[in-house]
């Protein structure tokens, strides 16, 4: 059963040095060299475009049969010089390239005009798959920035509004065997390696006992729960692009620890069904990269491994 529970922030406020690495590109236009290629005259450019069918009458003799071309047989928008140019420059829409400026670049090609249509109308996918990015690049010079920057991160923001008191405190709904205090049997030796807040409500029983066998390792010197504040409280977040939505999202890992000889590490805990997700594998690319600017080091963890504490960190 789920109770309410309210978490307090702990002073001092804790806080770490962080590098966030930005990456940036810029575009400018550049004329394009005379005599573009293409490359659709060379016969493996085409060959993913095809069509095939393998006939025989037994599984034997289908495995051994030739292959026979059926690309004629698929249905094919019919392009002209001028409405391949009109298709072309849909995705050239408010730029400063012309559909002209497109024209004479398709007929100064090495494939010239008549022979680009000809195996666009055999072809359509040719023109998104080669066409578009081939003079994207032409027309285009793709400049990449990277910069980094440090920054003092507070693990629980100094601005949040505060009680009567003048403490900072949330509200928390949790299961009772997944919390635990500074103030619990196990944790009372510990308090000044852990709990910035208290208490820790975890999400899960993994994340419980993983926080509880690092918390009493002499190889640990601090260890935050850190997966808690998820809602804009901490300033301790990993961006990331959401591979779905293509947006920028903030995530928030789930512990932070120190070790004894100094070096900070980042831990995500997850099951062991969602370590193949595609959200799960963005955020854990975008962590390490963080981790990495930071010489901090990263670890997705099965929640089955979670029990080996140390030992997952491997």
């Amino acid at each position: 059963m789920r109770k309410t529970y309210t978490v307090k922030m702990v002073p001092p406020p804790v806080k770490i040095h962080i590098k966030r690495v930005q990456k940036l590109h810029t575009v400018r236009r550049k004329e394009p060299a005379a005599g573009i290629n293409f490359a659709l005259n060379e016969p493996e450019t085409l060959e993913p475009f095809r069509s095939t069918v393998a006939e025989g009458d037994s599984l034997q003799t289908l495995a051994r049969a030739e292959k026979r071309d059926i690309s004629d047989q698929r249905r094919q928008r019919i392009y002209s010089a001028y409405t391949l140019v009109a298709e072309i420059g849909r995705y050239f829409n408010n730029t400063e390239v012309t559909c002209s400026t497109l024209q004479t670049v398709l007929e100064q090609s090495n494939e010239g005009t008549a022979r680009i249509v000809e195996v666009v109308n055999q072809f359509n996918a040719v023109i998104h798959d080669i066409l578009i990015p081939t003079l994207f690049h032409a027309l285009y010079e793709i400049k990449d920035y990277r910069n980094e920057t440090e920054n003092e991160v507070y693990l629980v923001r100094r601005d949040l509004p505060k009680n009567a008191r003048g403490e900072i405190e949330f509200e928390f709904k949790a299961t009772e065997k997944l919390v635990m205090g500074r103030d619990h049997f196990s944790a009372a030796n510990y308090q000044a390696k852990s709990f910035h807040i208290d208490p820790y409500c975890f999400d899960s029983q993994p994340e419980r006992d993983f926080f509880a066998k690092l918390l009493a390792s002499s190889e640990i010197e601090k260890i935050y729960f850190t997966g808690m504040l998820t809602h804009g409280q901490s300033e301790f977040y990993v961006s990331y692009i959401d591979p779905e939505s293509h947006t920028v999202r903030h995530y928030y890992p789930d512990f932070l620890i120190q070790t004894s000889d100094g070096r900070w590490v980042i831990v995500e805990i997850k099951g062991d069904h969602e370590i193949d997700d595609i959200v799960v594998k963005a955020k854990a690319e975008s962590a390490r990269q963080l981790a990495s600017a930071s010489d901090f080091r990263y670890y997705l963890v099965k929640s089955t491994e979670a029990n080996q504490g140390l030992g997952a960190m491997q």
